[in-house]
């Protein structure tokens, strides 16, 4: 089935962000940005559409103080019902605590659902057992396997 669709990559590196008209706009890799001046003209784009869809996708970073890291109390707000937002679909895959990542690979599940079919239980279990003795390993896979939040300077 051909339609008019066309799929294009808005990079925070160039112009041409803003004078969209878009149905859809997802914005991948969030955790790398700053502040949201490379999402708000998306965001502006879809207001002349009635049902638009909009995403963010990503796993934890290393910027403090970014644009994640104030979308992330948003939505933490949310699903406790202390901030409206009924246009919000928030799902977020991490883990309830860093100890029980070095004590029940099964608690894997919750950061990573593909888990076995997408990534492979023994490349994570790898992973996992360089971390316990390098820092650098260690701050990666917290951050990009188990989504918890590392800071700068651990990266």
């Amino acid at each position: 089935y051909q339609n008019k669709g066309s799929i294009r990559k808005i990079s925070s590196r160039t112009g041409f962000k803003e004078g969209r008209n878009i149905r859809v706009g997802a914005v991948d890799e969030v955790h790398e940005l700053k502040d949201n001046s490379s999402v708000m003209p998306i965001r502006q784009a879809l207001s002349t559409q009635i049902d638009p869809l909009y995403f963010e996708i990503t796993t934890e970073g290393f910027i403090n103080d970014g644009y994640l890291d104030q979308r992330m109390q948003e939505a933490r707000l949310v699903l406790r019902g202390e901030l409206e937002r009924p246009r919000w679909n928030i799902w977020l895959f991490t883990q309830d605590s860093e100890a029980e990542i070095w004590q029940d690979e099964k608690t894997w599940l919750k950061s990573n659902p593909g888990l076995g079919t997408i990534k492979k239980w023994s490349f994570l279990r790898g992973m996992v057992e360089e971390a316990k003795t390098n820092m650098a390993t260690r701050a990666f896979v917290l951050a990009k396997d188990f989504n918890i939040k590392q800071n700068a300077s651990s990266a």
